[in-house]
């Protein structure tokens, strides 16, 4: 029997190094931030979770509102888990209001309320504030932000920028 296994679930792997084809950075996604990321692929092997471009990774594995809206399912920042309702489905906001240690978060149609601990923790990550030095920006999806990534070990910064590893994510900032 044929299993086809989604290219987006896979883990990511930079490959091996060959003659035939040169190092290059590559995007992955990410099942822990729900998000593509980029990383040095080796040139050979590796697998179907690689793309040229975080645009073509986003169109095949990011979510799309409209599967979101229609099975009323949101997600929150780290696969935290969204506060239920007793009936088992995630609390609409603002209309009801969130307990204290969660927080509402707007999605493309209504809100869910969602930990403020990951909410908190993720929001460090995505948006890194580096007093001494700058955030290397690069322009994504039509507009500048820090070019971060999951591990510096993926070496994905590019020349003449530093590489620094926060909790979940990494950015790179310019020497």
């Amino acid at each position: 029997m044929l299993t086809i296994t989604n290219p987006c679930s896979l883990p990511k792997d930079r490959g091996n190094q060959c003659s035939n084809a040169a190092p290059k950075i590559q995007w992955f996604f990410d099942t822990e931030t729900v998000s593509c990321l980029p990383f040095r692929y080796l040139g050979c092997g590796g697998n179907a979770n690689q793309f040229s471009t975080r645009q073509d990774c986003s169109r095949r594995c990011v979510p799309s509102t409209d599967f979101v809206y229609r099975l009323d399912y949101g997600w929150c920042a780290l696969k935290g888990e969204p506060y239920k309702e007793p009936n088992g489905t995630n609390r609409l906001c603002p209309q009801t209001g969130c307990p204290d240690e969660y927080r509402c978060i707007r999605l493309a149609f209504f809100g869910i309320c969602c930990p403020k601990q990951t909410e908190d923790l993720f929001n460090r990550n995505i948006s890194p504030q580096d007093h001494d030095k700058k955030a290397f920006t690069k322009t994504l999806d039509s507009y500048q932000q820090p070019l971060l990534g999951k591990s510096c070990e993926d070496e994905f910064c590019p020349p003449k920028t530093q590489c620094v590893q926060q909790e979940v994510l990494a950015y790179c900032r310019t020497l």
